[in-house]
């Protein structure tokens, strides 16, 4: 006679036989963790024996002549990247801008707080694009201070970019800009146009004093009354530069600081303002950004250009750079990793 199985009996075993299925013997245990740790230890094998130093190098210089290229570009203005002399750290020199200024309001006051205060000059609606200042049939020395936001500081030492529109009334002789006292524009015979800047010396005894005048000149003819011109002053340690309707016409070479600004941003003014309106003017500063440290062991190479300069089309200078850069970074085991840059300032 067969008995058949007890319900209970057949339940249970079918618990405990899904039980088994579900969990791991002590041994399945032992035999998965030592396979894991086999895969483990042989992936941080990988791992350690993967050069990241050449990724690392590469990226930050990457990035950095993409910042200073960026930023050229965003503000329309020359920037650069500079090595320091242990071949080390690099520093992206980039222009901000400090203000704009277009003289809408008899008062002065401007967007965000900029203000103008007015000595002779006065608000005309004759400006280029709207209203502007008029230094004509005013006193003789005639001006008007630029005056940044609250809290806001002018400090060039590194670099300035500023830009106008200016329109003679006359041929007259006279200042058009006054930058703290360390760069200006000068109005000439004949429409002609001046720029200057005051470097930084060192004396015999190691004290800063304010070099030799460095000039740069734009022949008559380029302004003449009744044409509003674009005009453009910068300095960014590299050279002085003055432009007319955004060509460069006039080029210096000078590596010194700036003096320390002695004043404020002044149009028109002593000796004698010239005779003509203003308008649009934007004041940029260069401004030095934080060291990049290059990864331990890594160098800038020995071979390479110490400063990396950027058009305001964030392109390459084409003066010093007509043909893209090639930099071969210098690693701790004495290979090299390449980082290109080509003439339209592509970092590749």
């Amino acid at each position: 006679m067969v008995t058949a199985p007890h319900p209970t009996h057949e339940a249970a075993r079918a618990t405990a036989g899904w039980t088994a299925k579900a969990g791991l013997t002590l041994l399945e245990l032992i035999l998965t963790m030592g396979i894991l740790g086999i895969v483990f230890g042989a992936g941080v094998g990988i791992l350690t024996s993967l050069d990241l130093t050449s990724g690392q190098s590469a990226g930050l210089v990457r990035s950095a002549l993409a910042s200073a290229s960026g930023a050229a570009l965003r503000e329309g203005a020359p920037a650069r990247l500079e090595v320091s002399a242990d071949r080390t750290s690099l520093f992206v020199i980039a222009p901000r801008t400090l203000g704009t200024w277009h003289f809408e309001r008899d008062d002065g006051q401007g967007a965000r707080g900029l203000q103008t205060a007015l000595f002779g000059a006065a608000n005309t609606d004759e400006g280029h694009m709207g209203s502007g200042l008029v230094f004509t049939g005013k006193r003789r020395d005639a001006y008007a201070e630029l005056g940044l936001v609250a809290g806001g500081s002018f400090d060039p030492t590194a670099g300035l970019a500023i830009e106008l529109a200016v329109c003679l009334d006359d041929l007259s002789p006279g200042r058009l800009l006054d930058v703290a006292g360390v760069a200006g524009l000068d109005v000439q015979d004949g429409g002609a146009l001046s720029g200057w800047i005051l470097p930084a010396r060192l004396d015999e005894s190691g004290i800063e004093v304010v070099g030799a005048k460095r000039v740069a000149e734009l022949p008559a003819g380029v302004l003449m009354p009744g044409r509003w011109v674009r005009v453009g002053l910068s300095y960014d340690r590299v050279e002085l530069r003055i432009t007319a309707d955004g060509f460069p016409a006039s080029i210096v070479s000078e590596v010194a600081p700036l003096s320390r600004a002695k004043g404020a941003i002044v149009l028109g003014g002593t000796p004698r303002a010239f005779v003509g309106r203003v308008d649009t003017v934007v004041v940029r500063q260069s401004e030095v950004g934080e060291p990049l440290v290059l990864p331990e062991g890594t160098l800038w190479p020995a071979d390479g250009p110490r400063a990396v300069r950027f058009e305001a089309d964030g392109a390459l200078d084409r003066a010093r750079h007509p043909t893209g850069l090639d930099i071969g970074l210098e690693l701790p085991d004495g290979a090299r990793v390449e980082v290109r840059v080509t003439p339209y300032g592509a970092v590749q």
